[in-house]
This record gives C-alpha cells, structure tokens and sequence, in this order.
C-alpha cells in the first residue's frame, strides 16, 4: 500500500468514527513535514517480528486500533505538558474528550480484532495495562526531571515506557495468533524503544530546554547545575562544542548496532534487526553531520522517527 491509500483509508476511519474532529486526527496521525500516516508499517514489523500472519479484516483492525492507540499516547502527552494539538485550537477540555473516545474506539477495535472471541477479556486486559504503563512512565519521567545526576539504568523504564505503544502491539499479536514472544525478546525492545527516544530527545535539546523538559541529555549537559542558571546560549555551546551531541550520538549508534545483532539472532529478528540498522545508520549519519560541520547543525529536522510516542 502507497502513502495515498494509507491516506485514504485512514480518513475514512477517522470520518466513520470520531465525524467531525476526523481533520484534527488526521493531522495527529500523519507526518507533519510529508503528509504520510504514521505506524502502519508498525504492523507488518510486528508480524514478522513473531513469526505470525493475520487474515486481512483483523489485520486491519488491528491496524485501526493501533493507531487510535499511538493517538491517545500523543494526546496524553500533550495534555501532561501544556502543548498544543498540533497547533489545532482545540482547548484542554476538548482535547480531554477527544482522548477518551479515541481510547473507547482503540480499545473497541483491539477487541475486535480477536478471531478467537475468547481472546477479548485477556486482549482488552492487555490494552489497559498498556496504558497504565505508559502513564506510570510518563510519571516517572517528570519525577527525574529532579534529579540532577542521570543513572540510565534508572532512566531507562521512562524511556521506554513513554513509548511502549509498539509492545502493546506486538503483546496484541502475540495473543491472537498465538506466537511466542519471549522475555529476551521484550527486553530488547524496551532497549530499542528507550535509544530511539534517546536520540530524540538530544535532537530536540533546544524544544525541551525552552519548554523546561530537563530529558536526561539535558541534565547531563548541565552537569548537575540548575536548570535556572543557563541561558539557551550557553546549552548550545556544551550541546555543540563541548561535544554533548557527538558523545551521546556515537553512543547511541553503537548501542543499535549491538541492538542489531541481538535482534538478528534470534529466529524472527531480521525485521527488527532491520530497523534497529535502518535507525543506526540516521545516527550514524547525524554524527557524520557533527563531526563534518563547524556550526551547530539543524538535526530537528533529521530527528523523528518508532513512536507511540514517540513523534
């Protein structure tokens, strides 16, 4: 399927099911630069990460409830943090709303997408725990905001659970088609989930600092100071010439390649240790651009990539 009939089938969903706010959705659901609908390639990554198929009518409601879900997980996180909707003009009770029918309808389509009608409680227990989980991350990442010091061990349930929507997926195929997904395969996920957000957050160093989201690269820049005693200016100059961005891009594209390997052992991973080295090599390339350039490259552009989330 091209981006167009991705397009078009998306909004038709969104028309059938949220009517009028279907243009404020669709706006959240795609690329803001292309256009393009995110996360249905999210699917297809799922299945082959199994080993598993899927009849066409579930595919597709489990296509439609997977991205209601990264929606919600949008929507939440701009509530929790004052954003706008993409600069829509809904305000914070509207925004309220829309989160909660966005959340009945994901759910309504997971359960749904089961084959086996038995599979609903334990599908819909699923989602909920999904969701919880990524709250109680969000939670957490606000508590370390406090604390000078990064411990990533500490750090890495936020990173990962903030965007967890994609191990809500694959914990959803996993139950209706009845393929094995392990603890050592989860484990490298959540590793995978936490160096994505990782290298955005560094590409987005600027955004957080001027909105006060002290991510961890962030409070390492600042090597324990508070936030109040520096100007934007003065990040800059740690972030750039300090070497800030060139240590933790190199860091984050070895990590992947590690990743990469991992996932190539194991008897399904050729797509996820596909990904992991499709991610690796735009690391890879931003730290060419750093180690390149004498001025402080534009890498917000370069930066967004899996999500749930993670936008």
């Amino acid at each position: 399927m091209n981006d167009l009939e991705e397009r078009k089938i998306l909004g038709e969903w969104l028309v059938e099911d949220f009517g009028e706010d279907s243009d404020v959705l669709m706006s959240i659901c795609c690329d803001k630069a292309t256009g393009r609908p995110l996360y249905f390639s999210h699917i297809p990554l799922a299945l082959e990460s199994l080993g598993s198929t899927l009849p066409l009518p579930y595919r597709q409601l489990t296509e439609r409830a997977y991205i209601y879900l990264t929606a919600v997980y949008y929507l939440a996180d701009a509530i929790s943090d004052g954003h706008s909707c993409h600069g829509s003009e809904l305000d914070l009770p509207e925004m309220v709303s829309l989160l909660a029918i966005l959340e009945a309808r994901s759910a309504a389509h997971f359960a749904h997408s089961c084959p086996d009608p038995s599979q609903v409680p334990r599908a819909i227990s699923l989602f909920y725990t999904g969701l919880a989980l990524n709250r109680a991350a969000v939670k957490a990442e606000k508590r370390s905001r406090t604390v000078p010091v990064v411990h990533w061990e500490a750090e890495l349930f936020h990173l990962w659970g903030r965007s967890n929507s994609f191990l809500s997926l694959l914990d959803h195929v996993a139950l209706i088609t009845g393929a094995p997904f392990s603890d050592e395969l989860r484990r490298l996920v959540q590793k995978l989930l936490a160096l994505i957000q990782r290298g955005d957050d560094a590409c987005d160093w600027r955004e957080d600092f001027e909105g006060g989201s002290w991510t961890p690269f962030l409070r390492q820049c600042m090597r324990s100071e508070p936030p109040d005693t520096f100007a934007s200016e003065g990040v800059e100059e740690i972030v750039y010439l300090d070497g800030m961005m060139e240590n933790e891009l190199s860091q984050i594209s070895q990590e992947l390649l590690v990743l990469k390997n991992a996932f190539g052992s194991h008897t399904f991973g050729h797509a996820l240790a596909e990904f992991s080295g499709s991610h690796q090599v735009r690391a890879a390339d931003k730290l060419r651009v750093m180690t390149q350039l004498s001025s402080p490259p534009d890498l917000n552009a370069q930066s967004k990539t899996l999500n749930g989330g993670n936008r």
